[in-house]
């Protein structure tokens, strides 16, 4: 097996973990999920109804596309089952959506330009020629689900072989080695403290007078578009941003972007 291909191997590896914990978010229950090469399917045997296709396109210094098929009987099985066909696929596609901006995440953790993930569609490859194929086994105890089957571009391992740091890279000088990090019992108790956050959708200032007015159903209009970004506030400072998305029925937040010092500073300039 080559470097590159071993790199796929790998990026599968991590993308099940990252599966298996996206499940367990959603639905509460955290399967077993494994990958394994397999060899390429029929194609027609992919154009049966009732098999459901998502595409997306990673995209760093260079860029690799993969395609996931699952049976309905799969997607339907990792989902509570309260929910509707509607609500069981959106949150198969939000389980889908975890792992693989959280492969792409651990997988470039070292390399000068991370991965990201382009927006995703359901859609299957117009062909399997130049596909790699990797069977994703799940397991709920000792109940099993039919597998998803991932399909990734064979030049995905030399992308991913490219991020890999040189040797001389990760080496560094004796001299400037990091000294072990002792951990004093006054910062373990402080690291155990629980601080509270809120989420902001948006804000308005409003005289006094149109305050008073509010009733129920007023409409207030903030200061965001739909699109925009939430921020996460931690005692008044924001620490991030990011989107909202469902997580076993409550809302949650899928963070985007962690705020610097200076960004932080810059938020409250009043120029």
């Amino acid at each position: 097996m080559t470097i590159a291909d071993q790199q796929i191997d790998d990026f599968l590896q991590t993308w099940s973990q990252e599966f298996s914990r996206a499940v367990e978010m959603f639905s509460g229950v955290m399967p077993v999920v494994s990958s394994v090469r397999s060899a390429p399917p029929e194609k027609a045997a992919l154009d049966t109804p009732g098999i459901l296709w998502w595409k997306q396109k990673f995209v760093g210094s260079d860029a690799f596309t993969t395609w996931i098929a699952a049976q309905k009987s799969t997607w339907a099985a990792l989902c509570p089952s309260e929910n509707s066909e509607d609500e069981a696929q959106k949150l198969y596609l939000e389980m889908i959506g975890q792992a693989q901006t959280g492969a792409a995440t651990v997988a470039s953790a070292d390399a000068a330009e991370p991965i990201r993930c382009d927006e995703g569609s359901v859609q299957a490859p117009e062909s399997l020629e130049g596909l790699v194929v990797f069977a994703i086994a799940i397991r709920f105890g000792d109940r099993e689900v039919e597998p998803l089957l991932y399909f990734v571009e064979r030049g995905a391992g030399r992308t991913l072989q490219n991020m890999i740091p040189s040797k001389e890279a990760k080496a560094s000088p004796r001299q400037n080695d990091p000294k072990p990090v002792t951990v004093s019992p006054m910062l373990d108790r402080l690291m155990r403290l629980e601080l509270p956050l809120s989420v902001a959708i948006g804000r308005a200032v409003m005289p006094i007078g149109e305050v008073l007015k509010i009733t129920s159903g007023s409409m207030i209009e903030l200061d965001r578009r739909a699109e925009d970004p939430v921020e996460l506030i931690v005692h008044g400072t924001v620490v991030a941003r990011g989107e909202v998305v469902s997580v076993k029925g409550n809302y949650g937040v899928r963070i985007k972007e962690i705020i610097s010092k200076d960004d932080r500073m810059n938020l409250y300039d009043p120029t």
